[in-house]
């Protein structure tokens, strides 16, 4: 049973859930193959008084009855119906009681030195794991207070960013507030965190989780910049693209206008993997006559256009023939 494995204790919750659901099929998995049977009964064979440190998760009707692991594996299961769903009732209760107390130990360890975690490679992963394991909104608004004052400092941290990608992906769109203030309050911080190589991702997620209103301070701030961040490595593309998904209406047309103005720029993203599905919105938000001219100044370069796939996707997309741009 592979699953996704959080710390040693779930490990121990795995392989008893993988115990129990043996002994329930052990039919089937005797079927499957008679080694992979005889494998696992014998790590559940308790007769030699050698127990693993995850046989109390077992469900004391499986841990007082050793022999079930020998009938198990001889496809003879003997243990009742309903004494299997007694079984399997009592693991999923020591599971979520563990999984809670997991939650309430990786909080605990935490609190208090959130921010000086966040900056270690080790440390920021016991964040990131106690903001994703805390039981309710509350407990990780209490965690995340700990980094209001150095927002600014974790954007551009390659540690601490990761930890304020897993607050955005764990947290309320309201409880995020506290990253879009940091950004917008302190003048070029957006347009500088754009261009960012951690930074950049962490306006993006922004942009792709907070609803439009929210974010509307950020997306004026790249529409002012959208020319000079077009032309930027980790600026353009998959950041101007949620820009103009998250953006108003309006805002929408003046981003594209402002990346429309320079064909070279405009060429360029339309022959990228990144790149491509900006023009597409661009062109979708340009009124009509604009769609002209924008068609006409990828024309001009139809050959460098048609070299990538991505390219041939744009030129077959906006119906750019040979010679329209001449």
């Amino acid at each position: 049973v592979e699953l996704p494995c959080r710390s040693v204790q779930h490990g121990r919750l795995q392989v008893a859930f993988a115990a129990v659901l043996f002994i329930r099929h052990a039919a089937r998995i005797q079927a499957l193959g008679a080694k992979t049977a005889q494998a696992l009964a014998a790590r559940l064979d308790t007769s030699a008084g050698q127990f693993d440190s995850w046989y109390a998760y077992l469900p004391l009707s499986a841990q007082q009855q050793p022999a079930l692991v020998t009938a198990a594996a001889a496809g003879v299961p003997k243990i009742p119906q309903d004494d299997r769903l007694t079984s399997l009732e009592s693991t999923s209760t020591s599971c979520s009681t563990a999984v809670g107390d997991d939650a309430r130990s990786a909080s605990s360890s935490v609190i208090g030195q959130v921010w000086e975690l966040s900056q270690d490679p080790r440390g920021c992963r016991r964040v990131q794991e106690a903001l994703e394991l805390a039981a309710t909104e509350q407990d990780r608004r209490i965690l995340a207070t700990e980094l209001h004052r150095h927002v600014l400092q974790a954007v551009f941290c390659p540690y601490a960013n990761y930890v304020l990608q897993k607050c955005i992906c764990t947290m309320q769109p309201e409880s995020l507030q506290f990253i879009i203030d940091a950004l917008v309050q302190k003048e070029g911080c957006v347009v500088r965190a754009a261009k960012h190589r951690y930074a950049c991702r962490i306006v993006q997620h922004l942009l792709r989780v907070c609803p439009p209103p929210q974010v509307s301070s950020i997306a004026a701030k790249l529409l002012e910049a959208a020319d000079t961040l077009a032309r930027h490595a980790y600026g353009s593309c998959s950041l101007l693209e949620a820009a103009m998904v998250r953006a108003a209406p309006h805002d929408r047309v003046w981003i594209a206008r402002a990346v429309a103005q320079d064909p070279l720029t405009l060429l360029s993203m339309a022959r990228a993997k990144k790149g491509h599905g900006f023009v597409f919105l661009a062109f979708e938000n340009l009124p009509e006559h604009e769609q002209q001219h924008l068609r006409a100044a990828l024309a001009q370069h139809l050959d460098k256009l048609m070299a990538t796939k991505f390219g041939r996707q744009v030129a077959a997309q906006l119906g750019i023939a040979q010679g329209q741009g001449q």
